[in-house]
């Protein structure tokens, strides 16, 4: 089982947060708190980073953390793990 740790952006929302994760563009998630947003970006995550490994010889670049902005959003490392 392999594993690649990435940064994740948390944005809170009108309703609660957003994520995504930057080294994998199109790959975002949505949750009424902060822990749920983060289950689920590492979620969508690992499945993203699965098909991508499979199919691509993608290997992304680690984004540089940002930490939060002035808009309220920040970053995490999160861990994505193969599913299978």
């Amino acid at each position: 089982m392999s594993m690649f740790k990435t940064p994740a952006v948390i944005c809170p929302e009108n309703e609660g947060f957003s994520a995504f994760i930057p080294d994998f563009p199109g790959c975002v998630a949505q949750g009424a708190t902060v822990d749920e947003v983060i289950y689920n970006i590492t979620e969508v995550g690992a499945r993203v980073m699965e098909a991508t490994f499979a199919l691509t010889d993608y290997v992304p670049e680690v984004t540089t953390l940002k930490g939060k902005r002035p808009d309220g959003s920040f970053d995490i490392i999160i861990e994505l793990k193969e599913t299978s």
